[in-house]
């Protein structure tokens, strides 16, 4: 079993060379969960791809999951929504990485 054509292309863009061990030991779930995530999901509305990236980051500090969020700016910066060009983006980076932290702390009462 192997997520459709439009599913595979879309992980391919966002985490090139990327499989995962599920695909080994649950084949079924990642068909079904990259037919949805990478396919229906990316398909339904009109926002670009920068923009989904950009709201997906935001919800992510947002949420304080910092796993990941690193694992979505990794996302975004293979297919250039952000770019590690000169310092401002990089500070942006470790701000957003600080915000996460900083919902985690106020969420544990810290």
């Amino acid at each position: 079993m192997t997520p459709n054509e439009r599913a595979q292309h879309n992980h391919h863009e966002l985490f090139p060379g990327h499989v995962s061990r599920l695909s080994v030991t649950d084949p079924e779930l990642i068909e079904i969960f990259d037919n949805v995530a990478f396919d229906e999901v990316l398909a339904y509305g009109g926002l670009d791809k920068r923009t989904r990236l950009m709201v997906q980051l935001a919800a992510l500090i947002a949420s304080g999951v910092l796993p990941e969020y690193h694992v979505m700016v990794g996302a975004a910066l293979t297919v250039g929504t952000i770019a590690l060009g000169g310092g401002v983006t990089a500070c942006l980076l470790v701000a957003f990485a600080w915000a996460v932290a900083g919902v985690r702390a106020a969420r544990s009462g810290r």
